[in-house]
């Protein structure tokens, strides 16, 4: 049998969302023995891995590389070893993740953009910032994915002067317009160190129409800096303007719910559902000890969901004594 549609159906399920039916059609695939994975199904696997996080399977993935390896029929190549520096990187596993990228023979800008954003992604802002001066040293010219890593780095350690000066750098001195997702990211870096109103003009001057996320930084970072006033302002806007996306109306409640205007969360609520307004259920995994489990926004059918409140609890009593 051809390993094509194997490929074709793990791909398409790990690029959709569905990263639990990605890894369950390729354990089927490694039980059915008619073919054996190639490379591209490697890296659709790794990407799975890394979208919940189940780091044992990503490691499985890595030790039968190295064994195909060896005999010279599955070499791990740039692109393995790019999605593999992924995967570590989005499991938590920096160390694993520098060790493939260190043993990279020939680095080009994709595989330094993976680790730049898995450095960024685990608060080593500063490593990542020097990895992005090494780019240039090796005469390798940064591109979209590059800035968007940097940028990424400086708002998870709160960089400010560096990641301003890299949004400007990154047209006038490299020749990359920034995308949307390079606004996002520099929105959410002013909003999260309270430059709310900086940030607000970014929104409001970009030539891209704002996005879920966009808002999002946005209003995290007023209701961070206690700034709930201008995050109604900014939802009762969000919501006039697109009166049938759910986000506005969800953005809106949080800061009602922040001042604590249960009433008007309540009323917001049923305005929703008189409106036919339906917010999609945010979804997420864990893969722990071999077991996925899956959780969507406010669902109690989790059969351990007592044990997780009760751990929960107790994390929110433990911050709340070592707060000052």
């Amino acid at each position: 049998r051809s390993v094509l549609p194997w490929n074709a159906m793990i791909n398409s399920y790990a690029q959709n969302g569905c990263p639990v039916e990605a890894l369950s059609l390729f354990h089927l695939m490694m039980e059915d023995h008619s073919c054996r994975p190639n490379h591209v199904t490697m890296v659709s696997v790794l990407s799975a891995c890394a979208q919940i996080g189940d780091l044992d399977c990503g490691m499985w993935v890595h030790e039968y590389i190295k064994s195909k390896g060896c005999k010279g029929i599955l070499a791990l190549n740039k692109n393995l070893a790019t999605a593999l520096i992924d995967m570590y990187s989005k499991c938590g596993s920096l160390e694993k993740a520098k060790e493939v990228f260190d043993q990279m023979v020939a680095k080009d800008v994709v595989s330094i953009n993976a680790m730049i954003m898995g450095l960024a992604i685990n608060g080593e802002g500063e490593e990542a910032l020097r990895l992005f001066s090494k780019v240039q040293e090796l005469g390798l010219h940064p591109n979209a994915g590059t800035f968007l890593g940097v940028l990424c780095a400086c708002s998870h350690s709160g960089l400010l002067e560096k990641g301003r000066q890299l949004f400007l750098d990154m047209n006038q001195r490299f020749s990359v317009p920034p995308k949307l997702e390079h606004y996002a990211c520099y929105i959410d870096l002013l909003a999260r160190v309270g430059c709310v109103e900086e940030a607000l003009e970014v929104v409001t001057s970009m030539p891209f129409e704002p996005n879920d996320f966009v808002w999002g930084a946005l209003l995290g970072g007023c209701l961070l800096h206690n700034r709930s006033g201008l995050a109604r302002d900014i939802s009762k806007m969000l919501v006039k303007v697109d009166p049938e996306n759910s986000a506005g109306y969800v953005m809106l409640s949080n800061a009602f719910a922040v001042d604590h205007r249960w009433g008007d969360v309540s009323g917001l609520r049923w305005f929703m559902r008189e409106k036919g307004v339906r917010k999609q259920p945010g979804r997420s995994w864990i893969s722990i000890d071999g077991i996925v489990h899956e959780f969507l926004v406010g669902s109690l059918s989790h059969p351990q969901i007592e044990s997780i409140f009760h751990t929960l609890d107790g994390l929110v009593k433990e911050m709340k004594l070592a707060s000052p």
